[in-house]
């Protein structure tokens, strides 16, 4: 069996929040799309440092201009994020935050029910 194509079209008065409304399944933001355009420094955060250096690692090999700082973030618990927001305030490589995206997950890709 063939399958269905669905076509939608955008006219020039659609908003960014009804384009990313419909595409939201599709939609995953690696740390990568952000490097990619070169910011002055990228804050990848995670509870195991080695697995994000390893993101790290790969990311700095492709854009070499990009200042990486691993933030050790744990999301399971309210204390958690608190030293992780200490942390990222306390650290003068990082004057302002353009861009903060959070992936509220758990390891499975089950979405976290309201923890915090």
């Amino acid at each position: 069996m063939a399958a269905s194509i669905k076509v939608v079209t955008f006219d020039a008065k659609a908003d960014a929040l009804a384009v990313a409304a419909y595409f939201a399944p599709q939609i995953k933001v690696h740390p990568e799309a952000f490097a990619s355009q070169s910011p002055n420094v990228l804050v990848l955060t995670g509870r195991t440092e080695s697995k994000v250096q390893e993101c790290i690692s790969k990311m700095s090999a492709r854009y070499p201009v990009v200042k990486y700082i691993y933030l050790q973030l744990d999301l399971s618990s309210l204390a958690g994020a608190r030293s992780a927001a200490k942390s990222l305030m306390a650290n003068a490589e990082v004057p302002y935050i353009d861009i903060l995206v959070n992936n509220a997950e758990l390891g499975d890709g089950q979405i976290l029910p309201g923890r915090i």
